[in-house]
């Protein structure tokens, strides 16, 4: 999960999850799409919405539920049981309780509880699917562990950089000073901020720090978009003559 950012890794797990529900023949591609696009079309024909509490909009989600195997005559069944309905809707955390049944003799998969929630309380989605991946994966796929620096670097080589994506609040540079001075290599760190005219240094300190088995960290690399491709060539140039303990470090912004 290192190179993902942080609203991205819940996006990993569902896709873990759902991939892993499908390969088991346990998951209906309908009910996949549903969770994802809902009812794409107005339905005309069918119950006429029973609430002064549902949109126009919302019944015709009911509807589209309604069409998939699982929630056959579900718009039948939330009639027959609207104050239920209504009360578990009001329910602040609904996730957290049971919903009123969809049917007799009907037992849903945890995905599949997943799409009234999508239809009636889509605010309160995201929660639904953090519990749905807990109950698929394990709760270690919806924590997952605190970025390591040093962790890292164990992992790195010399032929590879490091790229941190800067955010607000967030201090690479101070990260990887501290671990050069935790790893007695402070004395080999270079670091320079790019922008207009500082290519050829930041080349120069590459190449020193290539040779001698130094770090080197090149700030802010998003001034200095032109000298990108000629950054690009020198990484790729990375071969076996580089001293085993060379570390490039790279900080740029997110692109727009």
């Amino acid at each position: 999960c290192r190179s993902l950012f942080e609203n991205h890794k819940p996006l990993l797990s569902v896709a873990l999850a759902t991939s892993l529900l499908r390969a088991e023949g346990k998951l209906d591609d309908a009910d996949l799409r549903f969770l994802l696009h809902g009812s794409p079309v107005e339905i005309k024909k069918g119950l006429p919405n029973p609430t002064d509490f549902l949109t126009k909009q919302t019944w015709n989600q009911v509807l589209g539920l309604a069409l998939l195997p699982a929630f056959e005559r579900f718009e039948q069944h939330f009639a027959n049981a609207v104050d239920e309905w209504k009360r578990w809707l009001e329910h602040p955390e609904p996730e957290k309780h049971a919903m009123p049944g969809v049917g007799p003799d009907t037992t849903l998969t945890p995905f599949q509880q997943l799409l009234p929630m999508r239809v009636l309380r889509l605010d309160r989605l995201t929660q639904s699917i953090t519990q749905f991946v807990i109950t698929t994966l394990g709760e270690s796929f919806v924590h997952p562990p605190a970025f390591e620096l040093r962790n890292a670097f164990k992992d790195s080589t010399n032929l590879t950089p490091f790229i941190f994506i800067l955010s607000p609040g967030s201090d690479p540079v101070g990260e990887v000073i501290n671990l050069s001075v935790e790893l007695h290599c402070h004395k080999k760190l270079e670091i320079t901020s790019l922008g207009q005219g500082q290519g050829a240094k930041a080349e120069r300190m590459i190449e020193d720090a290539m040779s001698r088995g130094g770090w080197v960290l090149l700030c802010n690399c998003h001034l200095a978009e032109s000298w990108m491709p000629e950054l690009e060539r020198i990484c790729e140039g990375i071969g076996a003559s580089c001293h085993r303990d060379f570390r490039m470090w790279l900080t740029a912004a997110p692109s727009a």
